[in-house]
C-alpha cells in the first residue's frame, strides 16, 4: 500500500563504473521499483531500463525514505568501497566538476530522471534509450546538489578520503579521531581524551531529548577527582609559588570547616565540583593566555584582594566568594565578548551548584548517588531516566560551558560496547536534522547483540521517518554481514557483492526468511554454517572412526591394542557430548556404541578359542 504524503526528493538510482578500485564494467541499481543497465563495448555507452517484475510500491519505507539499499558480501567484497566511490563521485559534482574516471551516475529528481557520464574530467557520450531521460549539463550540478547532505558513518578505522565538508559528513572512526587532533597542541593521550569528550557529550545531548526513543543508556558514571592547588604549580614561575599558599589559605577559610558541619555527600560532592573548576580556570588561563605574565600579575592581585577582604567563614559564603573570584579573575586577564561569555558560563555553573547546596531537596544533586571514594575520586552514579532528566538537563548545559576547564571532571556511559556503539550511531543521526540526506551506514550492527540487530534497521526507518529528524527525504545505503538485518529487507534492496571481480547482483526471498536459509543462500556459506574449528574437531573424530573399523578388521587384538581403541573411542564420544547438531551427535554416538560391542565380541571370541 502506498504511503500518503510521501515526500519527493534527489535519488540516486543507478552507478556504472568502467574501471575503479577493483570494480570493472559493473553497474549498481539502488532503486527498489525500478531497473537500468549500462550496455558496454559500444560506442558510446547505451543506457537502458530494464524490466523489473517485483517492483516496490513507492512508501514502502515510510514517508520521508526515498529508497533503502543493503549491500552484503564477504569481506574485502568492496561494500565499503563502493559507498566511498558514491561520496567521491557526488563531491566532485557538487563542486560543478567532473570525475577522472570513467561512469555513469542516474538520478531521480521528484518525477525527472536526470543522467550524466564521464570520463577523464569531461562529459562522455551516453545513448539514453530511455525518452523520458534528461542528460545534465555541467553548469546543472551545483544547483542540482544544493540541499543534499551525504554522511558516512562507520565505528571501524575505515576512513574515507574524501575531503568535502560542506557536503560530506564524515563520521567515521579515523575522521572523528583526527578531528579531536585539530587542535595541532594534544599529546596521544589527550587526542583520545578529546575525542571521548566529543563523542560523549553528542551522546548525551541525544539522550536528553524527549523524542529519542527507546534510547539503551539511563546511566551516567560521573568521577570527580580530589584536587590540590599545587596542581597549579608547573604554570607558575617560581618567585609566585607563593601564590598557591595564599589560594590554599583563601579556600580553606570558607570549606575547612565542612569536616565539622553535617554536610551530606551531595553537598560535599559540589564542593569538589566548585574547587575543580576554580582549580581548572586558573589552569586554562596561566596555561593558554599568550600574555602569560600578565596572567600570573593579575592571579596574584585577585588573590591579595580576597585574602585580605575575608568574610564570615562557611560552605555558603565561600560559594558567593568563589564565584566572585572566578568573575574578577576571567574578566582581569582577558577582554571582548569571549571573556564575556566566559563569565556568564562560571556565573551559571556556581549559581547551580549554590542553589543545590542551599535547598534542602536539591534540584540536581539529589538523584545523585555518590557510591564509593577511589584513588582520590568521588565515583558518582547518575540516573538520567524521565524523572530525573529535567534536573540534571539544567545541570548538563551549565557544565557543558564550563567543562573545559573541569579536566579532572569526567563521564562515561555505564553501558556495554554495543549500547555506546547503539548511541553513538544515533546521536550522529541526530546531527542531520531536517537536512535531505543521503545516509551511508558502514556495518553499523558491530558489537549489537542479535536482539538488537533485529531492531536496527526499523529503527533507523522510524528515525528518518520522524518529525522530529528529517524535513525533507532520506535515502539510505547500508552495508552488513547480519543475516537478521538482511531478513528486515526485501530482495529488491539487497545488492549482493562478490569478492571476485567485485560482482554485484540482487537477491530475492530475503524478506522474513528465517536465518539459516539466508547464511546458506545469501551469504553463500558454500562449505557449511558450522564453524571452522568445530568442524576439524568433527573431522578428526571421524577419521579416528574409520581407522577404529579398520583396525578391528585387521584380525585379533592384543591387549596394547585394545587399550588404545577403548581410549580413542572414548575421546570420540566425549566430543559427541559437546556437539549441538543432533544428527552428527548420535551418529558418532552410535559408532561408538557400535565398536565398543564389535570389542567385546572379539575378547569373548579370543576367550572362548583359549579354553
Amino acid at each position: 500500500m502506498e504511503v500518503k504524503g510521501s515526500i519527493m526528493g534527489k535519488q540516486l538510482l543507478y552507478m556504472y563504473i568502467d574501471q575503479f578500485y577493483g570494480f570493472q564494467n559493473q553497474g549498481f541499481n539502488f532503486s527498489s521499483s525500478e531497473r537500468f543497465g549500462v550496455l558496454y563495448g559500444t560506442k558510446p555507452l547505451i543506457l537502458r531500463r530494464e524490466e523489473y517484475e517485483k517492483p516496490l510500491k513507492k512508501g514502502f519505507f515510510g514517508n520521508h525514505i526515498l529508497d533503502v539499499s543493503v549491500l552484503i558480501g564477504n569481506n574485502g567484497s568492496g561494500k565499503t568501497t563502493l559507498m566511498k566511490i558514491i561520496c567521491q563521485w557526488i563531491c566532485f559534482l557538487s563542486e560543478g566538476r567532473l570525475p577522472q574516471e570513467k561512469g555513469v551516475l542516474v538520478f531521480r529528481q521528484d518525477d525527472r530522471i536526470r543522467y550524466i557520464g564521464f570520463e577523464k574530467g569531461n562529459t562522455l557520450e551516453i545513448d539514453a534509450q530511455i525518452p523520458e531521460a534528461e542528460k545534465f549539463s555541467v553548469s546543472e550540478l551545483k544547483g542540482f546538489f544544493e540541499n543534499l547532505q551525504l554522511l558516512y558513518y562507520s565505528n571501524t578505522m575505515t576512513g574515507l578520503s574524501v575531503k568535502n565538508d560542506d557536503m560530506l559528513l564524515d563520521y567515521s572512526l579515523t575522521r572523528r579521531i583526527i578531528k579531536a587532533a585539530e587542535d595541532g597542541t594534544l599529546s596521544g593521550e589527550a587526542i583520545i581524551e578529546n575525542y571521548h569528550r566529543e563523542e560523549f557529550n553528542k551522546q548525551v545531548d541525544t539522550a536528553l531529548k524527549e523524542h529519542i526513543e527507546d534510547f539503551p543508556m539511563h546511566y551516567l558514571q560521573m568521577e570527580v577527582c580530589h584536587l590540590e592547588f599545587d596542581t597549579i604549580k608547573k604554570h607558575l614561575p617560581v618567585e609566585m609559588y607563593g601564590i598557591l599558599l595564599n589560594l590554599s589559605n583563601l579556600w580553606n577559610y570558607y570549606f575547612k570547616r565542612h569536616q565539622q558541619q553535617k554536610v551530606s555527600n551531595q553537598q560535599l560532592l559540589a564542593v569538589e565540583l566548585l574547587k575543580a573548576l576554580l582549580i581548572g580556570t586558573i589552569r586554562s588561563i596561566l596555561q593558554y593566555d599568550d600574555r602569560e605574565r600578565d596572567s600570573v600579575k593579575a592571579l596574584k592581585r585577585v588573590v591579595n584582594f580576597y585574602n585580605g577582604s575575608c568574610r564570615e567563614p562557611g560552605i555558603e559564603e565561600g560559594m558567593g566568594v568563589v564565584k566572585q573570584f572566578l568573575i574578577d579573575l576571567v574578566l582581569d586577564t582577558g577582554i571582548g565578548e569571549k571573556n564575556e561569555k566566559k563569565k556568564q558560563a562560571i556565573v551559571r555553573f556556581v549559581s547551580i551548584l549554590q542553589s543545590d547546596f542551599q535547598n534542602s531537596d536539591p534540584q540536581v544533586v539529589s538523584p545523585w548517588k555518590c557510591d564509593f571514594e577511589k584513588d582520590g575520586k568521588s565515583i558518582v552514579q547518575i540516573n538520567i531516566e524521565s524523572d530525573n532528566r529535567t534536573r540534571f538537563t539544567s545541570f548538563w548545559e551549565a557544565y557543558k560551558k564550563v567543562g573545559a576547564y573541569m579536566e579532572q571532571v569526567g563521564f562515561s556511559w555505564v553501558a556495554s560496547s554495543g549500547e555506546q556503539n547503539w548511541t553513538s550511531l544515533f546521536s550522529i543521526l541526530a546531527d542531520v536534522l531536517g537536512e535531505n540526506v543521503w545516509l551511508f551506514l558502514d556495518e553499523p550492527d558491530n558489537t549489537l547483540h542479535p536482539d538488537w540487530q533485529r531492531k536496527l534497521l526499523e529503527k533507523i526507518i522510524k528515525t528518518c521517518n520522524g518529525e522530529n529528524y528529517f524535513g525533507k527525504s532520506a535515502q539510505l545505503f547500508i552495508s552488513t554481514h547480519s543475516p537478521i538485518m538482511l531478513s528486515d529487507t526485501p530482495g529488491n534492496s539487497v545488492i549482493y557483492l562478490e569478492e571476485k571481480e567485485n560482482i554485484g547482483c540482487q537477491l530475492d526471498n530475503t524478506f522474513g526468511q528465517n536465518i539459516y536459509a539466508l547464511f546458506n543462500d545469501a551469504f553463500f556459506l558454500r562449505e557449511g554454517v558450522v564453524g571452522t574449528f568445530a568442524s576439524s574437531k568433527i573431522s578428526e573424530v571421524l577419521i579416528t572412526l574409520q581407522k577404529i573399523e579398520k583396525g578391528l578388521l585387521g584380525g585379533d587384538l592384543d591387549s596394547k591394542k585394545i587399550g588404545q581403541l577403548d581410549s580413542d573411542l572414548n575421546d570420540c564420544e566425549e566430543l559427541a557430548g559437546l556437539l549441538g547438531e543432533p544428527l552428527m551427535k548420535g551418529y558418532i554416538r552410535d559408532s561408538v556404541e557400535k565398536f565398543k560391542k564389535w570389542i567385546e565380541r572379539k575378547i569373548a571370541r579370543k576367550e572362548n578359542n583359549y579354553d
